[in-house]
């Protein structure tokens, strides 16, 4: 008979974000409801335009699902997954790093229009492919981009060879997304073909001002683009995952405070942010978007982290809706849950990515219960991870950050932003926000939690 704990690391892939609606958990600090009230009150002509901000791992992919999945009835919802493309389309997950705002703003038009034909009655809006490949030419040249291609740009080709979520619409032609939801359009069977041809990415040599008159096209066509979309019944709702995992400062300027934009956009548009903006004086200077923060859960106490926080229910329940239905599972214990969440640093990748390790303990043993032996295997297995690559300064200033009783940020230290752009300094939201180590690290720091 085949283990349940096999089902269980199917479902905990720390790279996956789930889009089940029957798994999604509210969070309590989430901003997606105040973001659905404000695209609600439709304020702004353009639309809401929302910067969601967060460390890496919060789980803020899953929550732009949750904001797909609500608004699918309401608005033309066209996910856009830059990781997933860089990955799988581009096969540089590098290149993300140095995007440029004229890039993410052509990607986004091309998701949107190969979205609009497959899923709308109409195919193509009259601003379609060529002008779309002409713009992307005239920028590319404009910004000395590498490798342009010597040859007409074939983009409705190039476009099956994406991978994006859109909303689906019951009843085409009518104006409504009545009994909509949505769909992924994966890359059709030829796309295989298009990646040794695909355009190249992150690789303009020249930064050009927005007022540029290439940049300004293209940003006027994507506008005719989603603008011509919503004459038809169909507003649109952008989302842009993966530009939170840009952890260099400079890019994060080019990309926010630098440029406006994506901020110009004529639709509603929520992005996901880089961290680096969040404590920095350049926060504030980002226009036309609305800051939003998405926090790690606190499963530490301020007044004592060595203690469990409240926010380590959110994942207790978290493990029960993945499981609820799977057959013959012997569940972890409260006990082992509250451990595992607690070391997870309130991360959601870090937990799933726990309870991952803790299943193929579970397999590879041929056991229907997980021990707890088990699951110290697991934190110890994560626990080296984390440990990786710190020296004596590393370790002096978590331990100055613990030992602080204010726990604020460590003054003018060029260590600190490296350890929290690589999750062994985190952030919480009790009361005032705060830092403190991630919890795998407090063996190293001879510290010891009372979870032990």
């Amino acid at each position: 008979m085949t283990s349940p704990w096999r089902e269980v690391y199917r479902r905990f892939d720390p790279e996956a974000a789930e889009d089940r609606p029957e798994w999604f958990v509210e969070r309590h600090r989430s901003p997606i409801a105040d973001i659905i009230a404000e695209l609600d009150a439709d304020l702004d002509p353009l639309g809401s335009h929302v910067l969601l901000t967060g460390t890496v791992g919060t789980g803020k992919s899953t929550e732009l699902l949750k904001l797909a999945h609500a608004r699918s009835q309401k608005n033309f919802v066209v996910l856009v997954d830059l990781v997933a493309h860089f990955n799988k389309v581009i096969e540089d997950d590098a290149a993300l790093h140095h995007i440029a705002p004229w890039e993410v703003c052509f990607l986004a038009g091309l998701q949107v229009l190969r979205a609009a034909e497959e899923q709308l009655d109409f195919s193509p809006p009259s601003a379609g492919y060529k002008q779309l490949a002409e713009a992307w030419t005239k920028a590319a040249r404009a910004t000395n981009t590498d490798r342009i291609p010597e040859t007409s740009i074939d983009l409705a080709k190039l476009a099956k060879g994406l991978v994006v979520t859109a909303s689906t619409v019951a009843h085409p032609g009518t104006g409504s997304l009545l009994g909509g939801g949505l769909k992924l359009l994966e890359a059709t069977a030829d796309a295989a073909s298009t990646k040794t041809s695909w355009l190249p990415f992150a690789r303009s040599m020249l930064p050009r001002s927005d007022q540029t008159e290439e940049l300004k096209s293209m940003l006027t066509l994507v506008n005719r683009i989603v603008t011509e979309i919503a004459q038809r019944g169909h507003p649109v709702l952008l989302l842009i995952d993966g530009l939170d995992r840009i952890t260099n400062e400079a890019q994060a300027r080019t990309l926010f405070v630098d440029s406006t934009l994506l901020s110009r956009l004529a639709c509603s548009v929520v992005i996901t942010g880089p961290f680096a903006l969040r404590h920095r004086p350049e926060l504030a200077q980002v226009r036309g978007f609305r800051p939003r923060v998405l926090v790690n859960e606190p499963v530490l106490q301020k007044s004592d982290p060595l203690q469990r926080g409240d926010g380590v229910s959110f994942f207790v329940e978290l493990f029960h809706r993945r499981t609820a239905d799977v057959p013959s599972l012997e569940p972890l214990t409260e006990a082992q849950l509250s451990r595992l969440a607690y070391y997870s640093g309130g991360r959601a990748r870090e937990f799933v990515a726990l309870v991952r390790l803790v299943a193929r303990q579970a397999v590879l043993a041929q056991s229907d219960l997980a021990t707890d032996a088990m699951i110290d295997k697991a934190l110890d297995e994560r626990r080296r991870l984390r440990e990786t690559g710190l020296n004596e300064q590393h370790v002096e200033l978590l331990r100055r950050v613990a030992a602080s009783k204010d726990r604020l940020l460590p003054k003018d230290d060029p260590s600190t932003w490296m350890l929290i752009d690589t999750e062994r300094l985190l952030p919480y939201p009790n009361d005032s926000e705060w830092y403190f180590p991630h919890p795998l690290l407090l063996k190293l720091l001879g510290i010891r939690a009372t979870m032990d």
